[in-house]
């Protein structure tokens, strides 16, 4: 990688790489609203392993824990190492639990999800010999 000329650059990649991981986040958080994994855990109410919270949501413990992991990276869910659970405050439910009055914050999570879908079809209407955007018009 070249070497930055500023510290104006330095700071420019910095938040262009917190946006990345942002975008990440985004798309673990949209998992977790279409899983159901959020209501999930909200229902349970406490602390549960990564296998309980699986068997509760009907989910590949796998996946669940992997999930778990990142949305404890990000701060949205806590966890506790020594015994190996994980819980979500109710402070969050409303942000993150379409069983709420809210999820409105997760679900524009799956919207960038749901971008991300159509991303090619998008890339190929910017071209100059590209689609007129009729193939972004399917998937509306």
């Amino acid at each position: 990688m070249a070497e930055r000329n500023s510290q104006h650059e330095a700071d420019f990649e910095e938040r262009l790489n917190g946006v990345a991981q942002s975008g990440c986040t985004a798309l673990s958080v949209a998992i977790g609203s279409a899983t159901g994994l959020f209501n999930t855990m909200a229902a349970l109410g406490e602390a549960k392993t990564s296998k309980e919270i699986a068997d509760a949501a009907g989910l590949k413990e796998r996946y669940v824990r992997e999930w778990l992991g990142a949305m404890t990276v990000a701060k949205i869910v806590e966890a506790d190492f020594e015994r190996d659970t994980f819980y979500l405050p109710p402070d969050r439910h409303r942000a993150l639990c379409t069983t709420e009055s809210g999820g409105a914050l997760a679900v524009l999570c799956e919207g960038i999800a749901w971008f991300s879908e159509v991303y090619k079809d998008i890339k190929e209407c910017f071209k100059k010999d590209g689609p007129r955007g009729e193939l972004f018009i399917k998937w509306t």
